[in-house]
């Protein structure tokens, strides 16, 4: 999802690091959610 205002902004400020961030942050709770889902 966009952090800013409009998408153009947010490719400006949208980083290899930040999508790097963005995609550990979705796989911990996707993780903190597996053993819910697996009982």
């Amino acid at each position: 999802y966009y952090h800013g205002p409009t998408p153009i902004q947010s490719l400006q400020y949208a980083t290899s690091q930040d999508i790097i961030n963005s995609f550990q942050s979705i796989r911990q709770e996707m993780e903190a959610y597996t053993p819910k889902l697996t009982q």
